[in-house]
């Protein structure tokens, strides 16, 4: 079964923090392909992801930074609206402008346990 589009954007951040292999998904869920994990939700993980994401631009040196490097993918309206409401906003972009904003502040993602991740940003 594929997965659901909106989720697609997700498989170029997940690695395993075990192996160091790039995770992948099927049925809504992250598998790491040495079995390390499976099964790992991956809405579960975007409300992570989205939420962890939201505490590091709560600092105004980190937003700078981010609103920098969001610059040359969004426009200042569509920077100034995440930053406004990113935990309620997320649910309304589209996945496009998901992916661009992951792809700008982020790195990758490791997935250490299954609850324990850890964020690499891209500044």
């Amino acid at each position: 079964m594929s997965i659901t589009p909106s989720l697609s954007y997700l498989k170029s951040f997940f690695f395993c923090g075990l192996c160091f292999k790039k995770m992948d998904i099927q049925n809504e869920a992250f598998f790491c392909h040495s079995g390390c994990f499976k099964g790992l939700s991956a809405v579960e993980l975007e409300e992570i992801l989205w939420d962890e994401l939201g505490k590091f631009l709560s600092h105004a040196s980190q937003r700078t930074a981010a609103a920098e490097k969001l610059k040359e993918k969004l426009s200042a309206k569509q920077i100034r609206l995440l930053f406004k409401s990113l935990k309620g906003f997320v649910g309304f972009l589209p996945v496009e402008d998901k992916e661009r904003f992951m792809n700008s502040l982020v790195e990758k993602v490791e997935i250490t346990s299954s609850n324990s991740i850890n964020i690499v940003f891209r500044f």
